[in-house]
């Protein structure tokens, strides 16, 4: 039978209840409408075959209210036989003989057919009759259509799923949790058990974050969104689905999961609510941005609808896409995920993992691994105590119960994991007629990727390609990988977790460095941007977690577009990013010195990528390159201002505030102010033609002159520019508060130690408390991206309170400081360590001030054994600097000549 047309009629039950899909569907169709019904408050209705079940296909609860559902307690049986009366018959005498009348009495029998059944309503009269229920329902045909016909999603669904048309299964689309439970089998890679759709483990160590998001989600009417943020392998997806799995079962009329961004959100999902996760959505930003516009948009009809943001981006990565949407009004506080478990949970994931590991691999003992072996290998490095990280090294305990894995370091471990999958891919790889290699270069560009698809598997099986897929064997291509078992429905997943991924993807190129820049382009060149996002998280990967920061992956993605304009062109946009990652960046200056190369370029595009070029050749360290290539950008902006100044005098200012940054990184501090100061001049005027756009940079323009200018000692000149950037941005920050309060709390700041360094004491403590009140509103919003900011300017604060001689709330006010900064080095003690020590020092000043000298000392040796490590590696640093001027505290405290 066609199903392409697309208004749904009588004829289609009749043909669907033929159908196999119909036993199963038919529950399935049941309890998507009664979860939409709001009067239901209980429903236990198995969507699965439901013979399975020796009892009611279901037992339903509800409020008065609804033409649909029965008030109060009911029981459902429904069947899609050809003759409904006899199937109404036998289900109705089953439930007799089974419950001998006891359920009865209170409760409504309700029987539900797809069939065209005339005698239906007869057929209820007459059992009503007898007594035994309180009520008798039958839905047939009819019925049942008018209830799908007034829910157009749940329609949707029926014709996507049910009757398999096109063009609905185009437009279908809810939330979803694919768990993968038979990941877990011995037969099944062990790479797959770390991923977090297997659930090797139940989720550990993560309850406090469990409750919270999960007050949130079920919170308040209406639609608000968040980010959930943290490091790779945190457990942010496996957090997210854990909630979303307890919120579509536990509550009727729920619906969770996650969605894609480049597809509208389905808002409308859940009669009750909805909570929608995007995972990775830096890997789409423009799409994202569309997603919060819509979200922003939709009509507030009293329902809960959340979005949960799943990225290792922070908050202020975000906050353009947010504004640039409208979706403030929308915007709960980020929440920040720690990436560091307790010791107990650590050990109790640990030992948890070794035991599933065990039972699945069919082994009879494990490793024994003392608790305080453990403790010391948690504590090794900071990337140790991710979860991903703990359940790896406990997996591979288990499978080398001879080798002392807690010898081994994060990056060990992953490289094992890596190394092992890559073997039994290569034995496939073989056993199926492809070169050795074959598949685990699929493998390792399916990373880059997030996957291939059959296209792409085809056009990397091309001989000229060189990946060792020639057609050597009989049969179709996508048929003799589906035989190797690593296909699903024609498409190869990447390897996951991301970081085991990374790790493989670096293994295998290795092994042909001459090749990687071209293998690595193969399966770019479709969808750079794309791919790029991807390798975002893949270099963050290599670096941050496997520390192979210094090895080839950089190099090959520079190498795969030098002197190849074709392939730089399609990047431009993906390296225009001033905030790429530092494993990026040798491919951007790749990109724009290639694309620079070419003769004829447009002057105007020339301009630009040399000030692209000097924004990321500084970002490398390499100043003396930058400069010259600022130069060429400022010079040929200042051509083309003289000639068309309405079109080009913005891009020559922003030219000259980098031209000015680059000169005063190397020393050259007059040349330095002559740029800021022409910049300033433009953007002044510009200001005045349109306010509205150009007032920001004229203030961050001011801000910058300042600092020049005080560098200098124009310590009144550089005041006055900061005063005139702290009233616009006082002024913007009243216009538009959420975009702009953290602008203004900055400069204030900045102003406050002008205003110190001059002797306006009185003057820098107004101005550092209002800086301080900013941010600690904007803290209270979003503690995981201004509680930093807030610690700081109460840094400053307490100084300025003790210059003026409010040594109590200097005190309280440094106090303040430390314990932010402890709870954050706790959260994250790479960053915040050093921050941590440097407030401990100011807290010895201020108590060494109020005669506890006892306290001063036991702030100054906290912040010594905190800065140690980090002073010891690196000498000449700030660090270094720091543990000197605090070992001088020390020995004053204690009454020893300075060492």
């Amino acid at each position: 039978m066609s199903m392409s047309m697309t208004v749904l009629e009588h004829k289609h039950f009749d043909w669907w209840a033929t159908q196999p899909c119909s036993r199963p569907g038919l529950p399935e169709l049941l309890h998507r409408l009664l979860a939409r019904e709001r009067v239901v408050n209980r429903l236990w209705l198995p969507t699965a075959d439901p013979t399975r079940y020796r009892s009611y296909d279901g037992i339903v609860s509800a409020g008065a209210g609804s033409v649909r559902v029965p008030a109060g307690l009911s029981y459902w049986e429904a069947g899609v036989t050809e003759n409904p009366l006899a199937k109404a018959n036998s289900d109705y005498q089953a439930r007799l003989a089974k419950d001998g009348g006891a359920k009865q009495k209170d409760s409504t029998f309700v029987f539900v057919t797809p069939r065209l059944w005339p005698g239906a309503e007869a057929w209820a009269q007459e059992r009503r009759a007898e007594g035994v229920w309180k009520d008798v329902w039958v839905i047939e045909q009819s019925a049942l259509y008018q209830w799908i016909e007034e829910h157009p999603r749940i329609a949707l669904w029926f014709k996507a799923t049910q009757l398999g048309w096109e063009t609905a299964q185009h437009e279908w689309m809810e939330p979803k949790r694919n768990w993968q439970p038979r990941a877990l089998h011995r037969d099944r890679p062990v790479l797959g058990w770390l991923g977090w759709k297997a659930r090797l483990t139940p989720l550990i160590g993560r309850d406090r974050e469990f409750t919270d998001l999960k007050t949130w989600a079920l919170g308040e009417p209406g639609a608000a969104f968040r980010l959930l943020t943290g490091v790779g392998g945190a457990g942010k997806t496996r957090l997210a689905l854990e909630l979303a799995e307890e919120v579509a079962t536990q509550h009727p009329g729920w619906a969770a999961g996650v969605v894609p961004a480049d597809q509208p959100l389905p808002l409308d999902v859940g009669s009750q609510g909805c909570l929608l996760i995007i995972d990775y959505p830096e890997e789409n930003r423009d799409a994202v941005e569309q997603r919060l516009r819509e979200f922003a948009e939709f009509p507030d009809d009293g329902i809960i609808r959340r979005l949960l943001l799943l990225t290792r981006k922070d908050a202020d990565y975000w906050q353009p896409v947010i504004n640039r949407a409208g979706a403030e009004s929308c915007e709960d506080r980020a929440y920040e995920l720690s990436d560091r478990l307790r010791a107990d949970d650590g050990w109790a994931l640990f030992t948890a993992a070794m035991a599933r590991t065990r039972d699945l691999l069919g082994v009879e003992t494990v490793p024994a691994v003392a608790r305080d072996e453990f403790d010391v290998w948690l504590s090794r490095v900071e990337a140790n105590h991710r979860p991903l990280l703990v359940v790896a090294a406990a997996i591979e305990a288990v499978q080398t119960p001879d080798r002392p894995i807690l010898s081994l370091s994060a990056a060990e471990i992953i490289a094992a994991l890596a190394q092992r999958e890559i073997t039994r891919l290569s034995r496939l790889s073989t056993a199926h007629g492809f070169a050795e290699d074959g598949l685990p270069r699929l493998a390792a560009l399916a990373v880059v990727r997030g996957g291939l698809d059959a296209a792409v598997l085809e056009r990397l099986a091309e001989p000229s390609v060189k990946l060792g897929l020639e057609r050597t064997g009989t049969g179709d291509l996508i048929d003799r990988l589906g035989r190797t078992g690593c296909l699903t429905h024609g498409h190869l997943d990447a390897p996951v977790p991301d970081i085991v991924g990374s790790a493989l993807l670096m293994l295998v190129l290795e092994k042909r460095a001459d090749r990687a820049p071209d293998w690595l382009w193969a399966v770019l060149a479709d969808n750079p941007a794309a791919g790029l996002a991807r390798l975002e998280r893949i270099t963050d990967d290599v670096s941050m977690v496997l520390g192979w920061g210094k090895r080839g992956l950089s190099g090959w993605l520079a190498a795969m577009v030098d002197g190849a304009p074709e392939r730089a062109l399609p990047l431009i946009a993906p390296v225009s990013d001033a905030q790429l990652p530092q494993g990026l960046v040798p491919m951007a200056i790749t990109v724009w010195r290639t694309l620079l190369s070419q003769d004829d370029i447009p002057l105007g595009k020339r301009a630009e990528w040399q000030n692209n070029l000097s924004v990321h050749l500084s970002d490398m360290g390499e100043t003396a390159a930058a400069l010259t290539a600022i130069r060429e950008a400022v010079e040929i902006r200042r051509a083309l201002a003289q000639e068309h100044p309405a079109r080009y005098r913005p891009d020559l200012a922003r030219c000259l505030n980098n031209y000015s940054n680059r000169l005063d990184g190397v020393g050259e501090t007059a040349a330095a102010l002559t740029a800021i100061r022409e910049a300033v001049g433009l953007y002044r005027a510009l200001a005045q033609e349109h306010p509205a756009r150009y007032r920001p940079d004229l203030a961050s323009s001011l801000n910058n002159y300042s600092n020049l200018l005080d560098g200098v000692g124009e310590t009144a000149a550089a005041l006055t520019a900061i005063r005139e950037a702290v009233e616009i941005r006082r002024a913007l920050a009243q216009e538009h508060p959420a975009r702009y309060r953290p602008d203004l709390a900055r400069c204030l700041n900045n102003y406050s130690n002008l205003l110190d360094g001059v002797g306006e004491t009185a003057a820098a403590l107004t101005a550092i408390r209002e800086a301080v009140g900013l941010y600690r509103a904007l803290a209270q919003e979003h503690p995981a991206r201004y509680r930093p900011d807030l610690a700081s300017s109460l840094n400053n604060y307490s100084t300025c309170l003790y210059g003026v001689g409010e040594t109590a709330a200097a005190l309280t006010a440094i106090r303040e400081a430390v314990g932010l900064y402890r709870a954050l080095a706790q959260e994250h003690p790479a960053r915040y360590r050093p921050d941590l020590a440097g407030s401990l020092a100011n807290l010895c000043l201020r108590l060494e001030g109020s005669d506890d000298v006892a306290g001063a000392l036991a702030a100054i040796e906290e912040a010594l054994a905190l800065i140690e490590s980090a002073a010891t590696a690196y000498p000449n640093s700030q660090a270094g600097q720091w543990q000197k001027r605090m070992q001088q505290i020390r020995a004053h405290l204690l009454g020893k000549p300075s060492p």
